[in-house]
């Protein structure tokens, strides 16, 4: 298994700089200045996981690290739930591409608690102040959640606005800006 996965994840390293390890199935690759169609890239690399570790993977890119996972839960859900999210997220989402209203539209279909960092207990928490969707969450006064639940969902509120950058953390830095999981994922933050 272990073998599987460290193959995954040497393929996976060579999508941009730096890697970071989030899980034995996860993730992040820096992928800034990397030029070219990084979804056709990515698509590439899923193809070659594919063939030679034999492990499905969806892909997502994004610009912080919150996109890049919720892009990732999109092509998953895309891939398999039809009609949740448009079929071309299907295996590889890139958020990036997208312009305001159409990144909108995706976090208006996404409900609140699929956010990495909101759990069931923070999500029931914002239903009940009508939060329900990413798309509301984007939308709430950060000092109000700074003050009412945390500087955790504070900086996951400006990631999902796009405003606070994938930063790839240190210790598990080998090559990085996609994020890659078992049922698999490729998050890319650029």
């Amino acid at each position: 298994m272990y073998a599987l996965v460290d193959g995954m994840m040497s393929i996976v390293a060579g999508l941009g700089h730096r890697q970071e390890i989030y899980s034995i199935d996860e993730s992040f690759v820096d992928l800034t200045g990397i030029r070219g169609d990084l979804t056709v890239r990515s698509r590439k690399v899923r193809e070659r996981i594919l063939q030679w570790i034999g492990i499905p993977t969806c892909i997502g890119l994004g610009p912080t690290k919150t996109l890049a996972k919720l892009a990732n839960h999109v092509a998953k859900t895309a891939e398999r739930k039809p009609g949740v999210y448009p079929d071309h997220f299907a295996q590889i989402c890139h958020l990036g591409r997208l312009n305001k209203s159409e990144l909108d539209e995706v976090l208006a279909a996404t409900a609140v608690g699929e956010v990495w960092g909101v759990g069931r207990r923070i999500s029931e928490q914002l239903g009940e102040g009508r939060i329900r969707t990413a798309l509301d969450l984007t939308r709430i006064d950060l000092a109000t959640v700074k003050r009412r639940f945390s500087v955790v969902l504070e900086r996951t509120v400006r990631e999902l606005q796009a405003v606070q950058r994938l930063v790839l953390t240190r210790e598990h830095v080998e090559s990085a800006g996609t994020r890659t999981d078992g049922s698999h994922r490729l998050p890319s933050g650029m």
